[in-house]
């Protein structure tokens, strides 16, 4: 069996990253940031993943508000014949500016306001409130996920990824 894809999306400051983190270390996979890029972010990403598609275990980690992004990973995905999920990630938007207001690199009301407001519909396998979950409870559920739909794939237990 393939490699699977994994997104990890939703809008700032729903602990994308930590439940990529997590689920990296889980599954012994490479994570894609959005972060390491800064300039023709999607573009670089999708360059990224085309190259290591199938090596390893992919975890990308990014807003994906734009359903074109999520859609050509999707066809990467299908194309190499691997399989593929998308975890999206929401919360409150008050929640959101809470925790952008204590964050030690603020991305600022307006863009946070920008972005969920443009945030195109997702299909997403498994939605989560990251206002109501912990990301350790999140990056289990989508490991149950991930287990359930494609029992092959080894998850290292919790204790396992220090």
């Amino acid at each position: 069996m393939k490699l699977p894809v994994i997104i990890i999306c939703g809008p700032p400051r729903t602990g994308k990253s930590t439940i990529a983190r997590i689920l990296s270390s889980r599954l012994g996979a490479t994570l894609i940031s959005t972060e390491k890029f800064k300039k023709k972010v999607y573009k670089r990403l999708i360059k990224e993943v085309q190259q290591k598609i199938g090596t390893s275990i992919l975890v990308l980690d990014g807003t994906f508000y734009r359903e074109t992004w999520r859609e050509k990973v999707r066809a990467l995905a299908a194309k190499a014949g691997a399989p593929f999920l998308i975890v999206h990630l929401t919360a409150k938007p008050e929640i959101l500016l809470e925790r952008d207001r204590a964050s030690t690199s603020p991305r600022g009301e307006r863009a946070i306001k920008i972005i969920c407001a443009e945030f195109e519909p997702v299909e997403a396998d498994l939605t989560c409130d990251s206002g109501s979950a912990t990301p350790e409870e999140i990056a289990e559920l989508a490991l149950d996920l991930l287990r359930s739909k494609f029992p092959q794939f080894t998850v290292r237990k919790q204790d396992d990824s220090a």
